[in-house]
């Protein structure tokens, strides 16, 4: 059986560094030769890979903002963003209810910040004061999902006014507001459909609380050795951790590629 995998980023591919090692691209690589597909399915929108230091071009697609734009081979071959107007509108409620927050909008070419106190400006990072602001400047906008930063949270109330068209994930550090009904588990699905992939060659890699829809979507789940517990037990198996390179080693059982040989070589 050939398979179709979807990886996780941080914490799966990446562990304190910018890059993924170099056996997991030649073992990537070797498995492409045998007929294996590789997706990045993350919750990063497509502006935030940033392709100098991660060599996204190596795997045969990107599934980014959690199924919001997905790209394979090159082309982008579907994408959902967001109504000019339902963007304004959102933002204009959410930060009218919540002034506060730390509002990111996260699109396909940049991301735009609201309250964050760093020096993040450049091409891929644009500050804005208000929607009045993103209107005048910014009318091509591309924005895919929003998510706010530095332990800044939606409430509650915030949310269930949006919840006609967006659905927010609270995570340790930070909230995640994604157009409804989209996951990184519906992106393996759109894949599968787009590319009429068998459900039972679908692989899914990963760590952590927002890949329990790509796990359930899945045939195959395979946890990385860092996971929480409660991740662990809903997989089928769990790999070594990503500091010691379990993503590529997972992928090498599978496909039937020695691991040691690659090591070796490189």
């Amino acid at each position: 059986m050939t398979y179709t995998f979807f990886l996780d980023i941080d914490g799966t591919l990446l562990w304190g560094s910018r890059s993924p090692t170099e056996e997991l691209i030649s073992v990537v690589t070797e498995a492409q030769k045998k007929g294996h597909r590789f997706f990045i399915n993350t919750a990063r929108p497509t502006s935030n890979i940033d392709r100098k230091y991660f060599p996204i071009d190596i795997f045969d697609g990107l599934c980014s903002g959690c199924g919001t734009n997905i790209i394979y081979r090159g082309e982008t071959i579907y994408e959902n963003i967001l109504p000019t107007e339902v963007l304004f509108t959102t933002v204009e409620l959410i930060l009218k209810n919540q002034p506060e927050l730390s509002l990111l909008l996260e699109g396909t070419n940049a991301i735009y910040y609201h309250g964050i106190n760093r020096n993040w400006e450049g091409i891929r990072n644009i500050p804005y004061s208000s929607v009045a602001e993103i209107r005048s400047l910014f009318p091509g906008i591309r924005i895919q999902k929003f998510a706010t930063y530095d332990r800044s949270f939606l409430t509650n109330q915030t949310a269930e006014m949006i919840s006609d068209r967006f659905d927010t994930y609270f995570h340790k550090n930070y909230t995640e507001i994604v157009p409804k009904g989209y996951s990184k588990g519906k992106a393996a699905e759109i894949v599968e459909k787009l590319l009429c992939i068998p459900h039972s060659s679908t692989v899914a890699i990963g760590d952590s609380l927002n890949d329990v829809s790509m796990f359930e979507y899945c045939a195959t789940s395979i946890a990385m050795g860092n996971a929480p517990d409660e991740i662990k037990v809903m997989c089928d198996t769990v790999t070594e951790s990503a500091a010691h390179n379990g993503a590529a080693k997972a992928i090498a059982r599978l496909c039937d590629i020695s691991y040691q040989r690659i090591s070796t070589f490189v």
